[in-house]
């Protein structure tokens, strides 16, 4: 009997596990079908059609009746499966079936800010330092490291040939959403950028949002790391935390941006094997275990690419991945001014100087914590006209205004959309983007800087961050 599988949405997650089970040898054991909240494109749909895969619209066929109609279920990270926990044995993490078949040493981040640069940083490097003989990296000794980049970035984790024949390593940046319903993948280095308050319109609680993050590192066994922030230490529910920590079995190691303290630290009872952090310009390495202490790297050759607390867990992954840190510092000394990291569009990124005035394109900024570091970062160098928008996703974002006000170089702050009275207290708000690029217009002086950083989700007006801001720059080039 052939056991049928449910694809729900056919984006780059369902299209990957698609393409995943056509190359199947076993591919005659089981059934397909597609279920999207959306009408698929023609492409997509003759796709399917040629391959006898039956196709159902949410709009005639309910989610629960398609679930309960099929053995297994993979989900694509936007179809929200938080009221269908009774069929949660049926669901089938995308995670899972890549550890099935990537045999490979993995890294993998998460995390509610910055993990999109760490992995991209990982992912060159690993492939950089690889040129550098003395590294003696844990996949063996090879002069040249091809890394398989995925998951959220790059593309999808089973796209990657059955093989994987040509790959060494993967570097995977992992959402909340794909680690919820995860069994048993368990990562060589999982890296946990920061846990803020984010999607709590799908996990409900801070709770459940870090569960879902702790599954990165639930199923990692002695001989694996975990390497956290020093922010998840400032949660709101620490205790909990706390509690989740001490059950994991792997080398718990924090990253920390000054000396800790680490009496507070051996107080949290956990199980923790080394603490990196900054002092002045070095990495410093303090092992609990054995009480040593060493300094791993030069911090100031480091190129201005993203900001420090990632740098310090890329550099803490590559040491614990055994790339030698002489020749790592050797590579940032040669390319400082070239180093550039693919695809920084739509974070903080400048676009355009008009009358003295330049302008940044922030609209990946979803949270808050993402808007008030950009908002800091430029108001070193001047005054910002800060614009916020988009949706909450369940988080109350009015903490914002009181950390806003603290920057003195914050010169004016507009709001747009839906959820504009959050924003009440330090906010202008106008009815649409183009209102307020207008009215910016009027008011800017040479050397102000202007950035779109919503803090917010795009599906207010938009299909994705992108397209908001493609729209801001198409409007500021325009209007000027």
């Amino acid at each position: 009997m052939q056991n049928k599988i449910g694809i729900l949405g056919f984006g780059v997650v369902g299209k990957s596990a698609f393409k995943f089970f056509q190359n199947k040898k076993t591919k005659d054991e089981f059934i397909i079908d597609v279920w999207d909240q959306k009408i698929l494109d023609t492409d997509s749909q003759k796709l399917l059609t040629d391959k006898m895969v039956q196709i159902f619209d949410s709009t005639v066929h309910p989610l629960e009746t398609f679930i309960q109609s099929h053995d297994y279920i993979i989900a694509s990270p936007g179809v929200n499966l938080s009221d269908f926990y009774a069929y949660k044995d049926k669901f089938v993490c995308e995670l899972d079936l890549f550890a099935d078949n990537f045999k490979k040493p993995t890294i993998a981040i998460t995390g509610s800010l910055g993990k999109t640069t760490t992995t991209k940083l990982l992912g060159k490097l690993t492939g950089q330092m690889s040129k550098y003989p003395n590294s003696a990296w844990v996949f063996g000794e090879k002069h040249k490291v091809n890394p398989f980049i995925g998951g959220n970035v790059g593309v999808g984790m089973l796209e990657v040939d059955e093989n994987h024949e040509g790959f060494d390593l993967g570097v995977l940046e992992i959402s909340s959403f794909q680690l919820e319903f995860s069994k048993y993948f368990a990562p060589h280095i999982a890296i946990l950028t920061n846990c803020y308050p984010n999607h709590l319109d799908r996990h409900k609680t801070m709770k459940n949002y870090i569960q879902s993050k702790f599954n990165l590192m639930r199923y990692q066994s002695a001989d694996q790391f975990a390497v956290i922030s020093e922010q998840v230490l400032c949660n709101e529910i620490v205790d909990f935390l706390t509690e989740e920590l001490q059950s994991f079995k792997s080398q718990i190691c924090f990253t920390f941006t000054k000396k800790p303290d680490f009496q507070m630290l051996k107080s949290l009872k956990i199980n923790i094997d080394k603490i990196f952090y900054k002092n002045e310009n070095q990495l410093v390495c303090f092992d609990l275990k054995t009480g040593i202490e060493q300094v791993l790297f030069d911090l100031s050759f480091l190129p201005e690419v993203t900001f420090i607390e990632n740098w310090i867990q890329v550099i803490t992954t590559l040491y614990l991945l055994n790339a030698d840190m002489i020749s790592l510092l050797q590579y940032f000394k040669q390319n400082n001014n070239e180093f550039e990291v693919d695809d920084h569009h739509h974070r903080v990124e400048y676009f355009a100087t008009i009358e003295g005035v330049d302008f940044y394109d922030d609209s990946k900024a979803t949270v808050i914590q993402s808007t008030i570091a950009a908002t800091k970062m430029l108001a070193e160098k001047g005054p910002v006209i800060l614009i916020l928008g988009g949706l909450g996703k369940g988080v109350d974002r009015s903490p914002i205004c009181q950390e806003l006000a603290k920057i003195s170089k914050l010169k004016k702050v507009f709001c747009f959309g839906p959820e504009c009275a959050e924003f009440s207290s330090i906010a202008c708000k106008l009815d649409s983007l183009e209102d307020i690029v207008l009215n910016i217009k009027q008011i800017m002086q040479p050397g102000d800087q202007v950035v779109l950083s919503p803090s917010g989700t795009s599906f207010d007006f938009y299909k994705n961050y992108k397209e908001r801001g493609q729209i801001f720059k198409n409007l500021v080039t325009k209007s000027y």
